[in-house]
């Protein structure tokens, strides 16, 4: 009976044990706000703590809508850069390029329910918000990836290889109708790139 009692114990200690640890883990986990009411630091902890490939998908489809709502108006890129170490750096890189897959997905969903008189501004719209996020190309740590992706960005009048990467992905994964919609989609954002380029080239053709 003693015998008993002794392997009770230590199991009973054991399961405390455990029960303290993993309490000990999730006290020192980041605490991070809710995505749909978050601040612009707020969102940035998002992409500095969390590996996004964890979450789900509707926590990404979120992150991502708040994330272009929020930095629409602009972030500078350099100096958040600088306030993170190359881990951190390497993170959010990885988390941008991740939610770029629900971003064009939300982008395309948009584009096609707006009537065609609306479309032009949109796109627009989505050619800015692509030149915002284009600024965290910075981060990556392979200097010579940099180089291959501006050269790549230079091929395609200026639009992010990153985006097209993603429609590639999202085309294997769409059904044949899904698939020719973000095709049309990205081709009239790299027309609309490729106009506003030039315009800026020749102001007379404005």
């Amino acid at each position: 009976m003693r015998n008993h009692r002794g392997i009770l114990t230590i199991l009973l200690a054991v399961a405390l044990l455990t029960t303290g640890i993993t309490i000990a883990v999730f006290a020192f986990l980041p605490r991070l706000p809710d995505p749909a009411v978050a601040d612009r630091d707020g969102l940035l902890q998002w992409l500095v703590a969390r590996d996004l490939g964890g979450e789900s998908p509707a926590t990404r489809e979120v992150l991502v809508c708040r994330l272009d709502e929020e930095f629409r108006s602009g972030i500078d890129w350099e100096a958040t850069g600088k306030r993170l170490d190359g881990d951190q750096r390497k993170r959010v890189c990885e988390n941008v390029l991740l939610l770029m897959g629900p971003w064009l997905k939300q982008k395309t969903d948009r584009y096609f329910a707006l009537p065609e008189t609306e479309r032009t501004a949109f796109l627009d719209e989505t050619v800015d918000s692509i030149a915002m996020w284009r600024g965290v190309e910075s981060f990556r740590p392979d200097p010579s990836a940099n180089n291959a992706n501006r050269e790549s960005n230079t091929r395609v009048g200026g639009l992010p290889a990153t985006l097209l990467n993603r429609a590639d992905e999202y085309d294997g994964r769409a059904n044949p109708a899904r698939r020719q919609q973000i095709d049309r989609f990205v081709q009239a954002v790299q027309a609309r790139w490729l106009m506003r380029s030039l315009g800026e080239l020749s102001p007379v053709a404005q």
